[in-house]
């Protein structure tokens, strides 16, 4: 799985506190041939029905490194979420990879680019958790392909791009 995504940092002083705001823009999801993390194909009946492919729903939690963060993917401590994940909700129907549209539009909850305010502080980064699925209609089911938690910025870069790949064995490839 492959997920690509733009930041932009913005910062101004005021009165000696630091505040900054983050800009996250996704830039392309892809979960290569369209298995799920149980290495089965998404949407397959039978093992040997080739080429099913995924309807991708992603839930993201965007974490500042400034603020309290954790490794635990059930915990979502981006104060204007309330511990809660952004829901982008079914953004592919039959494809196992999508290229987001870029500013101002939206996906479920999250509008690209995501824009983060935080108050005070000093800009340390900031870490992506991130859940992906497959909805297979006719069984109306839930199937996970993925799910991780990963730090794309340091304290020293305030713009830049990034991707990141995802080994999830026993699946035969990963996701981006």
């Amino acid at each position: 799985m492959r997920l690509a995504l733009l930041f932009v940092l913005c910062c101004s002083l005021g009165q000696g506190i630091a505040q900054y705001t983050l800009f996250v823009l996704l830039e392309e999801f892809s979960n290569g041939a369209g298995f799920l993390a149980d290495a089965t194909r998404c949407n397959s009946r039978f093992w040997f029905t080739p080429n099913s492919k995924c309807n991708l729903q992603l839930q993201l939690c965007v974490e500042p490194l400034s603020g309290t963060t954790s490794l635990d993917l059930n915990v979502c401590n981006q104060p204007q979420l309330n511990g809660s994940y952004v829901d982008l909700g079914n953004v592919t129907s039959s494809q196992n990879s999508i290229v987001f549209n870029g500013d101002g539009y939206t996906y479920g909850g999250w509008s690209n680019p995501y824009i983060i305010p935080v108050a005070s502080g000093t800009f340390q980064g900031f870490r992506v958790k991130v859940k992906a699925y497959s909805f297979d209609f006719p069984r109306n089911t839930l199937g996970l392909i993925d799910q991780y938690v990963y730090t794309f910025s340091d304290g020293s870069q305030v713009a830049g791009s990034s991707a990141y790949s995802h080994d999830r064995p026993p699946a035969p490839q990963s996701t981006l």
